[in-house]
């Protein structure tokens, strides 16, 4: 789910709701999540890439 601002801050709540947890800890997306493309890093900027 998304959600945007109704007033005029800028920015998007993003939820995600997997059916397992254990895909949040698998190494298949922690992988992606620390070697994100440009774009992502670009809609990212609040975490802190390594």
């Amino acid at each position: 789910m998304r959600w945007s601002s109704t007033t005029d801050a800028d920015g998007f709540f993003v939820f995600y709701g997997p059916e397992q947890y254990e895909v949040l800890t698998s190494k298949a997306y922690l992988d992606g999540l620390n070697a994100p493309s440009p774009w992502s890093a670009k809609m990212m900027p609040h975490r802190q890439l390594k």
